[in-house]
């Protein structure tokens, strides 16, 4: 049995935490140009602890962010700060070597089943995928996009090369967005080997530096940077200070010789002090259900760093960068926290927090005021399950920490309060981004929409003759899509599959037809049932989305064929339990991922307006790997699926 490295051998709150911001660390791409960005493997501190050997790993690397190289980082990639309304194109290359540092299981649905294709022949398949961006089909970095090393590319490839070029319209408000890879059944082990990174868009209401923005109609301000700027009366002595920060939180296991370790058997798990949970017929290596047992947590890179901070408001852009660990986020001390932002920007006002809970691939944009805490450390805690839960547990001693905040007694920069208001309703007032409001209409239900009385889904199901068009409970408006999250307790090895599928045709493969038709510039609402037991973050490509409400629900699921119970059979007589519930105030922005708990259904609400091909799919990198994830098709002007009856993609409707 492989023996692994003690979290609580690693020393606490001694390493500095990473300023992804600072100069020459990121690819300042506020203008329009090409940037090329070159995936390679390296070797890595993560501050493990002395006589630990340097860890080898996979990141992101760019001569566009020359100290990145130079300080020898070699996991994640330099953060990217655009501006919204310049393009750039990122020329993405591989230099990956014919080996995955990672256990591989063959036997998913992944980039090279059907093809003759190996790692050791043909190199790794990666693809980089802008998560929260608004990008043309070709370069959102679908699954089925992947490329390799040695010109090898997916059906989805824009060219048979190393290099992929992919442009960045920049068309959406300022963001905290993030890149990571995305080839088809093997996500998983590509992010978690390394390759992963911010993507900052600024705008003119948002835009980093002090002042935030630098108008002479505001007053209070958001926290900044203050690079080379002249706030003391001499720009040449004035020193940098820095009050925002992105900090990206994931979970590791590590050998005890400081190699990156990933289970993937049950003798794995075993050693990672978990109980077994393939059945004996799973093959070696195999995927397991989810990946919950990292025990080291790091931030931005380093184990459980610490930050030194002045007694004053900072600027944390959050993200959950973990596999499939949730967070709930609490200060030392029952510090409150305001949350101004969500996945894809500004809240329309702060809202007061004790505790955050942060999804994998969500992000929370928080402002924490250490006034009054002079001379203290503060730790930022997980309270996100016990040490005995499962899959994942959580020790307070190892997962259960995060990072430290150490205040100091002297403030550099004078602060302001904190806006009451981030977004504004008066269209007269520039100063501020539009107040997001509830759409007033929605779509008309269409023949392509699986909802609509006159479709006939391509395994012949078709909708009753008294079929009713179902509708927000909240907003009153028509639902397009009923959609569902299932659990297939058995695959050809008797391993858990997670699924998606409709709740009229039940569970359905990455490979089946699509269900799911759009008319381009449509505004629809999609409602989610969650069969499951697990709580799953959803993450939808391409569009930016509003959680209207939550609800409970009970349902029968029968199969139609046996006459038995299945967990993957179509949903009927769904009842709902209670009231339904209005999105939370911090997650009343526009959002890319959303949490589905178990018994939940929830419904959001998009405007769909790019053509092509896009994929759904659960933020569970073990899950998206192993068959949750669902393509979906924004139809063009003219576009019609019905000509396409031969496509293997696509439903046959009627």
């Amino acid at each position: 049995m492989v023996a692994l490295l003690n979290p609580l051998t690693i020393p606490k709150y001694t390493n500095q935490l990473p300023n992804l911001l600072a100069p020459g660390f990121f690819i300042d791409a506020r203008r329009k140009g090409r940037y090329t960005i070159t995936m390679s493997q390296g070797t890595h501190n993560f501050g493990l602890g002395t006589g630990i050997p340097l860890t080898q790993t996979w990141g992101y690397h760019s001569a566009f962010a020359p100290a990145w190289d130079a300080a020898g980082l070699n996991y994640l990639g330099p953060a990217i700060v655009a501006q919204k309304g310049t393009p750039i194109t990122i020329n993405w290359k591989s230099k990956l070597p014919k080996q995955h540092l990672l256990p591989v299981d063959t036997t998913l649905h992944w980039a090279y089943t059907g093809t003759k294709y190996t790692i050791s022949k043909n190199g790794v398949p990666v693809v980089a995928h802008l998560h929260g961006g608004k990008n043309k089909s070709q370069y959102d970095g679908l699954p089925d996009a992947w490329f390799t090393s040695t010109g090898k590319g997916g059906s989805l490839a824009i060219n048979k090369g190393a290099i992929q070029a992919y442009t960045y319209d920049n068309d959406q408000q300022a963001a905290t967005i993030w890149y990571h890879d995305h080839a088809l059944g093997i996500t998983r082990l590509n992010v978690y080997a390394g390759l992963a990174g911010f993507y900052i868009l600024r705008d003119q209401y948002d835009t980093g530096i002090p002042d935030n923005p630098k108008t002479p109609q505001i007053e209070n301000a958001l926290p900044g940077n203050y690079v080379n700027f002249d706030y003391q009366g001499n720009w040449r002595k004035d020193p940098d200070v820095y009050y925002e920060y992105p900090i990206v939180i994931q979970d590791k296991i590590f050998t005890a010789d400081g190699k990156l370790f990933y289970p993937s058997s049950n003798a794995d798990l075993l050693a990672a002090g978990l109980e077994g949970m393939l059945p004996a017929t799973a093959p070696n290596p195999s995927v397991i259900p989810e990946f919950g047992a990292g025990n080291v947590m790091l931030v931005n890179g380093k184990a459980w760093p610490v930050l030194d901070v002045e007694p004053r408001k900072y600027r944390f852009r959050l993200l959950n960068g973990s596999d499939s660990r949730f967070y709930s986020l609490k200060l030392q001390q029952g510090l409150d926290f305001y949350q101004i932002g969500t996945d894809l920007g500004l809240l329309n006002a702060p809202v007061k927090l004790t505790h955050l809970e942060l999804a994998p691939g969500q992000r929370a944009d928080v402002v924490v005021d250490f006034k009054g805490y002079q001379g203290e450390t503060l730790i930022l805690n997980n309270f996100a399950g016990g040490i005995t839960s499962e899959p994942i547990p959580n020790n307070p001693d190892t997962t259960g920490q995060i990072m430290a905040f150490r205040v100091g007694n002297q403030v550099t920069v004078a602060d302001t309060p904190l806006p009451t208001t981030l977004r504004t309703d008066n269209p007269r007032d520039k100063t501020k981004p539009a107040w997001i409001l509830l759409p007033t209409s929605v779509s008309q239900i269409d023949r392509y929409d699986h909802t609509s009385p006159d479709y006939i889904g391509f395994n012949g199901f078709k909708n009753p003759t008294n079929y009713v068009t179902p509708t927000d409970p909240i907003t009153g408006l028509a639902i397009a899509k009923q959609l569902a999250l299932f659990e297939n307790p058995g695959d050809d090895f008797g391993r858990i599959t997670p699924m998606l599928g409709t709740i009229r045709e039940g569970a359905l493969m990455w490979d089946d037809p699509i269900t799911e038709y759009i008319k381009l510039g449509d505004c629809e609402i999609w409602e989610i049932y969650n069969t499951t037991r697990d709580s799953h973050p959803i993450h939808l490509h391409e569009a930016g989305f509003q959680l209207l409400d939550r609800q409970d629900f009970t349902a029968t699921q029968i199969d139609p064929l046996t006459g038995a119970y299945s967990p993957t059979a179509p949903l009927i007589n769904i009842q709902y339990q209670g009231a339904a519930t209005p999105a939370a105030p911090n997650e009343a922005g526009i959002l890319d991922t959303v949490t589905i708990d178990p018994g939940e259904v929830i419904r959001v609400v998009a405007t769909f307006d790019l053509p092509g091909e896009y994929v759904w799919h659960c933020h569970i990198l073990s899950h998206e790997d192993n068959e949750m994830m669902r393509p979906y098709e924004i139809l063009a002007p003219g576009t019609n699926p019905l000509a396409s009856l031969n496509n293997a993609n696509t439903a046959v409707l009627i």
